[in-house]
């Protein structure tokens, strides 16, 4: 039993992180639009990337919420942590030409190198979780 609470932690943070982070957006979706507009993306990507953010959140949380699509948002999890986490070393680092602009909500109280260590520690969790999730399938399985 004891196994079963590092992952079942983990992903009530990715639940409650993901929620969060696309409320956030969608309650103030003017200024989120706005924002995601002076970020150091291409501008063809935004007519997908403003909507589809937000939903790909949600869509992430809910698979995390139900046993059988839990590796799923696992799996979704560290995907967009991953491309979080990129972008913002990407800012940290001096790719871009100009900072953009940090994130809403919590997060934009955080300074850019803040919000990388942040990323990277749930980037790294969400991994363990896989990893833990995938033991727990394979005893499970193996005791049918």
């Amino acid at each position: 039993m004891k196994r079963s609470i590092i992952p079942e932690t983990i992903i009530s943070l990715l639940v409650l992180l993901f929620i969060y982070t696309a409320v956030s957006k969608l309650l103030s979706y003017t200024d989120y639009r706005v924002s995601m507009g002076r970020q150091a993306l291409p501008k063809v990507l935004l007519p997908v990337l403003v909507p589809g953010l937000p939903a790909a959140e949600l869509l992430t949380a809910a698979c995390l919420l139900f046993r059988p699509t839990r590796i799923t948002g696992l799996y979704a999890s560290a995907v967009l942590m991953a491309l979080f986490t990129t972008y913002v070393a990407l800012a940290v680092f001096g790719f871009f030409p100009h900072l953009p602009c940090s994130c809403g909500g919590v997060f934009a109280g955080m300074g850019w190198t803040a919000h990388l260590i942040f990323n990277i520690i749930v980037l790294l969790l969400t991994i363990l979780a896989i990893i833990l999730e995938n033991r727990e399938r394979r005893i499970r399985l193996s005791h049918r």
